[in-house]
């Protein structure tokens, strides 16, 4: 009876995180997120015009949140300074300095009160609306820069400098607090989320996602691999780049690639922001929440060359032995009649139980690589051993249209 016990304990530890996946988080109510930030243990979110509540907060790492205020409010940026907690909203600025027991109105000087987004900068606040709006008093006077007129959809900041999108209308940047604006040459765009990593600079867009790497004077679209190229929101970790919109999506080169990364969300969604904390990547939803998801479950898949395999085939990991890490490589030939398919990629152990989850996806043509490390997996097997490694090609019509099997052995 203990054997068994043990058994089923091992098998349900198994099920918890075999199948790597996005979980909804609980208390956001079916209304579109349009943003979120953290300011230590706490996550805060903001929705779209609720009668309860229009900004939520999340002090258990995002499993839960709490509605702290604002109703009848849509909130789309939020900023905070110390233990000040500022809302953008449809209506003006709001601040609370005891999360959301009390909000006060401060939006003196403000002539458009319709605020897409809002950021610091140093310990100045600024608001995008019709222009960009700053105020060095923490909202309690508003004057407008030199930049008015645009529709502001996103504010960035990068140390110092202020990057801003616009609707159809370009990114701007400022070196110099919002005195003056350059413009970077990316017109005609409506631009809906920013980011940085190094000297890379990129844009979603209601057509994809743009790059620059020289401050604006060349751009490009990096969008292979994205089936919905309206992006909603970008985020980057590491070498990691998320883009969001009508599904999730991920890049490891760059933007050079992008690979679908939906597991879990089983309901039709599309995506209006991401943030990442705590060693969690949180999804805001246009109506299904908030969802949740490890960034350790992210383990870097890439493409490895521009060749076009002639057929689907599964390589020796490498090195073999390992302990803890190894690497596998795999070919994806076009699909027959263009159809596409899902490629999966398990680990065994030697009973023919899954642990490992590596791959579930669609994936374009080429030649992939992805590592595998024991330590991703807390619940992996600490005995030396023989386990095998499984890829499985199953087309659009659910018609399995290859598999195969390879053996790798962990040394301790």
């Amino acid at each position: 009876m203990k054997n068994i016990l043990l058994l089923l304990s091992y098998l349900l530890i198994i099920n918890s995180y075999t199948y790597s996946q996005w979980l909804q988080t609980n208390g956001i109510p079916a209304a579109p997120v349009n943003c979120m930030t953290v300011s230590g243990n706490n996550l805060y979110a903001g929705i779209t015009f609720a009668s309860t509540n229009g900004i939520f907060l999340s002090s258990n790492s995002g499993m839960d949140w709490n509605g702290i205020g604002l109703p009848n409010r849509t909130v789309n940026g939020i900023a905070i300074s110390n233990e000040k907690v500022f809302a953008g909203t449809d209506s003006g600025v709001y601040v609370t300095t005891n999360n959301g027991t009390n909000w006060t109105a401060v939006s003196y000087g403000l002539s458009f009160k319709n605020i897409k987004a809002l950021a610091f900068c140093g310990t100045d606040l600024y608001a995008g609306s019709t222009g960009i709006w700053k105020s060095t008093n923490f909202g309690i006077l508003w004057f407008q820069t030199s930049l008015t007129n645009f529709p502001i959809k996103t504010i960035l900041i990068s140390g110092t400098t202020i990057f801003v999108g616009t609707n159809n209308n370009s990114i701007y940047l400022s070196s110099n607090n919002g005195t003056t604006w350059n413009n970077m040459n990316l017109p005609n765009q409506n631009i809906s989320s920013l980011i940085i990593t190094g000297s890379d600079i990129f844009a979603g867009t209601l057509n994809g996602v743009f790059l620059t790497s020289n401050y604006g004077i060349n751009w490009k679209p990096v969008n292979n691999g994205l089936t919905y190229l309206f992006i909603n929101g970008l985020v980057a970790d590491g070498n990691n780049i998320f883009a969001g919109g009508g599904s999730v999506y991920e890049s490891t080169n760059s933007g050079t690639n992008w690979i679908e990364k939906n597991e879990g969300i089983t309901q039709p969604f599309a995506v209006n922001c991401f943030l990442v904390s705590g060693g969690y990547i949180f999804v805001g939803t246009t109506h299904i929440g908030i969802w949740r998801r490890p960034l350790s479950e992210f383990i870097g898949i890439k493409k490895i060359s521009s060749e076009i395999p002639s057929g689907f085939s599964l390589s020796q990991n490498y090195p073999n032995p390992f302990n803890p890490s190894t690497n596998i490589k795999f070919n994806i030939p076009p699909f027959e009649g263009g159809l596409g398919g899902i490629i999966g990629l398990k680990v065994y152990n030697i009973l023919g139980q899954e642990i490992a989850l590596l791959v579930n996806e669609k994936l374009q043509p080429g030649v992939y690589e992805i590592p595998f490390s024991i330590n991703q997996f807390p619940y992996f097997p600490s005995s030396s051993g023989i386990y095998f490694y499984k890829l499985e090609i199953i087309n659009n019509n659910s018609k399995l249209i290859f598999s195969d099997t390879k053996k790798m052995l962990m040394i301790k």
